[in-house]
């Protein structure tokens, strides 16, 4: 079981638990086989969270909707760059299918989150862990200058 520390990492868990209790449903908005893997294996009394019908249903709506948003980039694109600002333990990556799998998908948030998601999360081929802050801009240059002719996509998730 994995335990949750902090106020800040703690929201992460929101999301990841309405994109879960969506997918149980019979004719799911969503159907997340990460979100189905983790929510069980963390320690958290996710009971707190049960109220929110409205939430688990935009959820779900705005996942679906940001999965379709960026298979579109993916295939519009020669050298498609996906960055997951905020990215929590999703799991956009596996939801995307193999429209993305060819395509880096970057996953930065704060380093005790990455550190969370390095374990509770088998790393994918084509994705990258970006342990900062999305205030400090070195990972923007970085980026640009490792992908000089890429279009990229930044997801911000953490707003």
């Amino acid at each position: 079981m994995f335990q949750i520390q902090d106020a800040v990492s703690e929201t992460l868990l929101i999301p990841l638990y309405m994109r879960y209790q969506e997918s149980l449903k019979p004719d799911p908005i969503i159907h997340d086989e990460s979100a189905l893997r983790l929510v069980p294996q963390i320690d958290y009394d996710f009971s707190k969270f049960d109220t929110a019908v409205h939430s688990s249903v935009g959820s779900a709506i705005r996942a679906t909707y940001l999965d379709n948003v960026t298979k579109d980039f993916i295939q519009r694109h020669q050298q498609p760059i996906i960055v997951m600002v905020g990215c929590g333990l999703d799991a956009r990556h596996e939801r995307v299918g193999d429209i993305g799998k060819n395509t880096p998908f970057y996953e930065l948030d704060l380093p005790d989150v990455i550190a969370l998601r390095k374990q509770m999360m088998p790393l994918a081929e084509n994705e990258i862990l970006l342990p900062a802050s999305a205030f400090e801009t070195d990972w923007m240059d970085t980026l640009q200058t490792q992908y000089p002719h890429a279009s990229f996509y930044l997801l911000l998730k953490a707003c």
